[in-house]
C-alpha cells in the first residue's frame, strides 16, 4: 500500500511528461500518466477501468494507490482533462494527497509547442527517435486560439488550487538545468517522506534545434501575436 499519494496537476507542454518519467526512476515511487486521457494505453484497453474512473473518480485513485506495491504513488492529471478539478483536487487534498502544481512561466513557447505537437502528432522523443522534421507551417489563427486557451486554463488551474496547499513548479526555473532540477527533485521526495536520490529519464527534447528552425513560419507567428491581445505573452 502506498503511504504517500501524490497528484502531478499541469497543462499540456509544460515537462509533465517528462516529471513523471523523472519521478519513476526513483525505486520508492509508481506515478502513473494521464489517466483522465481515454488514449492512455491501460484506460483504451480497459473499458470498465475508464467507466468506473469517470464515475467514481476518488475512490478508483483511493483503490489504486492502496493495491500500489511502492511506498509513494500519484498519476499526472491535465487541466482540461475533467471539468471537476476544483472538485477532485480538493477532496483529494482531504484525503491526504499531495498535489504538485507544474507550469509554464514562457506561454508563448508553450503555445507554439502545443500547436506543433498537435499538427505533427509528435508529443514525446527517446534516443531511438528520430528528431528532425521538415519545417512545419502553423496556421497563425491556430496559435491566437491556442494562447486563448491557455490563458483561460491558467485562470481555472489558479481557481482550482485556491486554498489547497501544494508543491509549485516552473518548468523553465526548476526543471531545465541539471543542477536546480535535482533539487527540485529532492524537494518532491522529501515531501513524500522518502530518501532523495539523482532522476534519470529516457525522454529527449522532441526536436534537435531551436523552434524557429522547426516552425517555417516563425517570424508570421510573431508578426500575427503582436499584432492581437496576446503582444504581452512574447519573450523572444
Amino acid at each position: 500500500m502506498a503511504a504517500q499519494r501524490f497528484l502531478i496537476y499541469a497543462q499540456p507542454r509544460t515537462g509533465s511528461t517528462w516529471l513523471v518519467d523523472l519521478l519513476n526512476s526513483h525505486p520508492e515511487i509508481e506515478c502513473d500518466s494521464e489517466l483522465f486521457n481515454d488514449d492512455y494505453q491501460e484506460m483504451a484497453r480497459r473499458l470498465w477501468s475508464r467507466r468506473l474512473l469517470r464515475k467514481y473518480p476518488i475512490p478508483y485513485m483511493q483503490v489504486r494507490a492502496k493495491t500500489c506495491p511502492y511506498p509513494a504513488y500519484g498519476f499526472k492529471l491535465l487541466h482540461y482533462q475533467t471539468r471537476r478539478s476544483i472538485d477532485l483536487l480538493a477532496k483529494l487534498h482531504q484525503r491526504g494527497w499531495h498535489i504538485i502544481s507544474l507550469r509554464r512561466n514562457q506561454l508563448w513557447n508553450q503555445a507554439v509547442s502545443d500547436v506543433l505537437a498537435i499538427q505533427t502528432r509528435k508529443y514525446h522523443r527517446t534516443g531511438k527517435d528520430e528528431a528532425r522534421v521538415n519545417p512545419v507551417q502553423i496556421d497563425p489563427n491556430a496559435l491566437l486560439n491556442k494562447i486563448a486557451e491557455l490563458k483561460r486554463y491558467s485562470i481555472e488551474e489558479s481557481e482550482a488550487l485556491e486554498g489547497i496547499p501544494h508543491l509549485r513548479i516552473h518548468y523553465e526555473d526548476d526543471l531545465i538545468d541539471e543542477n536546480v532540477r535535482d533539487k527540485t527533485l529532492a524537494r518532491i521526495h522529501t515531501q513524500l517522506g522518502l530518501s532523495t536520490m539523482p532522476a534519470s529519464s529516457a525522454l529527449l527534447p522532441t526536436y534537435d534545434r531551436p523552434i524557429d528552425q522547426v516552425v517555417a513560419n516563425y517570424q508570421e507567428l510573431v508578426e500575427a501575436v503582436k499584432q492581437s491581445c496576446h503582444a504581452d505573452i512574447l519573450c523572444i
